[in-house]
């Protein structure tokens, strides 16, 4: 992005001419894509220069063979060729095979004087064929790589022993550049709609409460993806309301930028894949100690955010575009993907606890809901062996007016005293039956209402003890009302 502008100068004067060629290889899919994916390339920025290339059967297919290919245009000077290479750790996901074959081909274009085509072939041409063949072509190579991957270049050094020399690393901007990489694109001309905004331009003020929001404290440097967020919200902001000059009042709020950002981004995306996304940044890409509460990104395989999160392909780019998530290759030669900056971590993590606090109270709200619903249930049941029970006391009421009728109807004493003491054994043996099924449903209850965390009202605390002093020789009876008594203590309820 800085070098190409350079060189836009230097072949406007017509002095020196610079040819850049800008190789992206991607991730090994499979066999042979190396030096395909560099063809494309290539045969591209060819195209774009103006430059034609003589008969491919003429000379090998390899690095020094296509760039010896080259016309330049009529009356151009001889240009020189600048190989930049994005992303070149990508270049390591290939078989070690395809890598062994373009360092050494790479290798002879750089400083080969002699390319081996050249010595098998010399008695085939001409001297003034070879003349043309020796003359050494004009390359120079960059490499653009993570600073974490770095290493990876001492791989090419048996090749390339000057691969490593020349080192440059992309820090966080300085006030001054922060200011030209918001002003200048903020000014380009919009061009066959190139743009979503025409050019606008930003008020004093506004740049200067910018820069000031984002430096650092210390360093008093910008990190680019910061910038690049915020510039993105302004633009938002011009997209909606056309406006031609950022003024303070449209920039956004500092405080909330990342949240905003986050929430935006995910609305970008269509609806039905936004629970889904949101699952996998907050819950896949991300892990938050249970003990200190600290986050941290987490690195994941495609392959397993494709299984545990239904995301496809074609999501992970999409999020990729959005700046959310970036990716490298892993171990496996494909690629994992983390959430792409630490100022992320944040916004996620706040959506994360509220998704998770809105899944307690809903919890909380069934588990209370169930709670009660036991409860009417349980006293429903209590109301109608109550009636029951009034039944039975009837019931034995009545047994005991008709043996004293019978004995008034004249029935002999005994008689009547033997039918009168089995009519009040069965009204008795029926009222027990009740008292002790009305205990058990009243015992039920009691647990229900315990395991809910509440204790027991008066009423059913003076069933309890009427029914411990009635039947002191039952021994269930005895032992169920001791568990009670022992749920009672554990919740200092009143003891009965």
């Amino acid at each position: 992005a800085g070098l190409l502008p350079r060189l836009r100068p230097e072949n406007e004067s017509q002095l020196q001419r610079y040819v850049p060629i800008v190789i992206r290889f991607g991730t090994a899919e499979n066999e042979n894509q190396l030096m395909a994916r560099f063809a494309f390339h290539f045969d591209a920025a060819m195209q774009q220069a103006g430059c034609m290339q003589r008969d491919p059967n003429e000379l090998p297919n390899t690095l020094w063979g296509r760039f010896k290919r080259v016309i330049a245009p009529q009356n151009a000077p001889i240009p020189t060729f600048i190989l930049i290479f994005d992303q070149f750790e990508e270049f390591f996901s290939y078989p070690a095979a395809q890598q062994a074959a373009f360092k050494t081909q790479l290798a002879e274009l750089l400083y080969s004087i002699y390319p081996q085509y050249v010595r098998e072939n010399r008695r085939r041409f001409s001297a003034e064929v070879l003349d043309w063949l020796r003359e050494p072509l004009s390359v120079r190579v960059v490499f653009a790589i993570r600073s974490d991957k770095l290493s990876d270049l001492d791989t090419l050094s048996d090749a390339l022993p000057a691969i490593l020399k020349q080192r440059m690393e992309l820090t966080a901007l300085s006030i001054e550049q922060a200011r030209r990489a918001i002003e200048a694109p903020a000014q380009l001309p919009n061009r066959s709609n190139a743009f979503k905004t025409d050019a606008f331009e930003y008020a004093p003020d506004a740049l200067h409460r910018i820069l000031e929001a984002l430096a650092g404290r210390e360093s008093k440097r910008i990190e680019t993806f910061v910038l690049q967020i915020i510039c993105f919200s302004i633009e938002k902001t011009l997209e909606r309301t056309g406006l031609r000059c950022v003024q303070l009042e449209h920039l956004p709020d500092f405080e909330a930028l990342f949240d905003t950002y986050y929430r935006e981004q995910l609305l970008e995306l269509p609806h039905n894949q936004q629970g889904t996304v949101a699952l996998l940044l907050e819950y896949g890409l991300m892990y938050s100690d249970p003990k200190t509460g600290i986050a941290y990104r987490r690195s994941v395989d495609s392959h397993e955010l494709m299984q545990l999160f239904g995301a496809d392909a074609e999501l992970l780019r999409l999020l990729e575009q959005t700046y959310l998530i970036r990716r490298e290759i892993n171990s496996l030669n494909r690629f994992s993907y983390e959430i792409s900056h630490d100022t992320l971590i944040e916004p996620i993590l706040k959506a994360r606890r509220a998704k998770d606090a809105a899944a307690e109270a809903k919890i909380q709200a069934e588990a209370q809901l169930l709670l009660e619903n036991q409860i009417k249930v349980a006293e429903a049941r209590a109301h109608k062996e109550k009636q029951l029970r009034i039944r039975a006391y009837l019931w034995t009421l009545i047994a005991i007016l008709f043996a004293f009728t019978a004995l008034l109807a004249g029935l002999s004493a005994y008689q009547a005293r033997n039918e009168a003491n089995q009519a009040r054994e069965k009204a008795e043996h029926m009222l027990l039956k009740l008292e002790k099924r009305d205990f058990d449903e009243l015992f039920q209850q009691a647990n229900v209402i315990f395991k809910g965390g509440y204790c027991l009202d008066s009423t059913k605390i003076s069933e309890i003890q009427r029914m411990k002093q009635k039947y002191p020789m039952d021994s269930t009876l005895q032992q169920n009302i001791q568990k009670l008594r022992m749920k009672a203590d554990s919740l200092n309820c009143v003891r009965f």
